[in-house]
């Protein structure tokens, strides 16, 4: 704030532009453009302009900025959102409605890159070339083509296409094996933990989302949403509609995670939050975290201090999930015989290829015998 303030005096602007921000940053730090900033560090010093920007217009700030976006050709705009509302009105939770969206915006912007502006240009042809075009893995490549083929099938969006485009996608593809899970063992995780300075309250929180991803394999989105009250102390559990999936689990909570929260909840988190959410941004207004939260920087941060290798494997939270499913495989060694899982984690694991014992709707257990 203070250079800004004394560049513009310097300069002689008494009030705050985005002509003499974009000045500033070039100037100071060499940015060229706070529209596009090229790298993480980037974006992070032009924030606090476009902070301030938003306070001068509206006294308030924008939570998540997205940078660099390729907006959709505007020949495509109302097909774009033709399918968007269809997936609404198919009552598709919003995350699985804008990975769809970002799906057909890859095929809308291949269709503007070869000068087609028109649906009725597309042809079997074009497709077959748009499948040449898709340089990923297997499985995501898969899961493009099967989200276009939805798209050329949805009612709203074919009659603008030639007849029965959609058929030249019957038959795609897929192997959900192609990329196993990585995951980190026994040792690791303990160093990880160990790497936690527990006397510090960002150590405090951080330890308790990490053992809760360790310990009960709930996904980032799912810690990032869980509530005071879906923790359920009387009975040691905690309850909560999944984020992903939308289904009700009940996991038991571990000593672990107990101790580790209780300790978050009495010496950390503040008890006259108006807020519900169990963790809260470590710094003011200390409000929930927003939607787009990952937590990769925290557990990347320990992950890093323990010393451990990374290469080859993932190292954000959801591979602290991937821990528990290693576990329940038999890959590491565990003193316990049985293990609890979600039915999304058995299916990820297993499928449909192993028996197990379930009890209940929420909770499936599988013995390592099992295995």
């Amino acid at each position: 704030m203070e250079r800004i303030q004394e560049f513009a005096d310097l300069h002689g602007n008494e009030f705050f532009s985005l002509e003499l921000a974009s000045k500033f940053m070039k100037e100071t730090y060499g940015i060229n453009d706070i529209f596009k900033p090229d790298h993480k560090k980037e974006r992070w010093r032009v924030r606090y302009v476009w902070c301030l920007d938003d306070f001068s217009k509206t006294y308030c700030f924008v939570r998540h900025r997205e940078y660099n976006v390729t907006l959709i050709p505007e020949v495509f705009t109302q097909i774009y959102f033709l399918y968007g509302g269809y997936l609404t009105n198919k009552k598709q939770k919003p995350r699985s409605i804008s990975i769809k969206l970002d799906r057909i915006k890859i095929f809308l912007l291949f269709l503007h890159k070869h000068g087609i502006t028109e649906t009725k240009e597309v042809t079997p042809t074009t497709i077959i070339e748009f499948m040449k075009d898709l340089k990923y893995s297997t499985a995501y490549r898969g899961n493009i083509l099967l989200t276009l083929r939805d798209f050329l099938k949805c009612p709203v969006v074919s009659e603008q296409f030639r007849d029965r485009l959609a058929d030249i996608l019957n038959s795609i593809h897929l192997n959900r094996y192609e990329r196993l899970p990585s995951f980190y063992s026994d040792e690791e995780v303990s160093k990880i933990l160990l790497a936690v300075d527990r006397n510090t309250p960002q150590g405090k929180k951080d330890y308790a989302i990490i053992i809760i991803a360790v310990e009960l394999a709930l996904r980032v989105s799912d810690i990032r949403k869980l509530q005071l009250n879906e923790i359920r102390w009387d009975k040691g559990i905690i309850e909560l509609f999944q984020q992903k999936t939308g289904e009700f689990v009940q996991l038991y909570m571990t000593d672990n995670v107990k101790w580790a929260l209780l300790d978050y909840l009495m010496n950390v988190r503040s008890k006259d939050s108006e807020y519900s959410n169990v963790f809260l941004r470590s710094k003011a207004p200390y409000t929930p975290y927003g939607k787009v939260a990952s937590f990769y920087d925290l557990v990347n941060k320990y992950i890093g201090l323990a010393g451990i290798e990374k290469e080859g494997k993932h190292h954000g939270l959801h591979s602290c999930r991937h821990y528990v499913e290693s576990q329940v495989m038999g890959s590491t060694p565990h003193n316990l015989g049985l293990y609890i899982m979600t039915k999304s984690m058995y299916r990820d694991v297993f499928g449909n290829a192993c028996s197990f014992y379930c009890f209940g709707k929420s909770k499936l257990y599988a013995s390592r015998s099992n295995v």
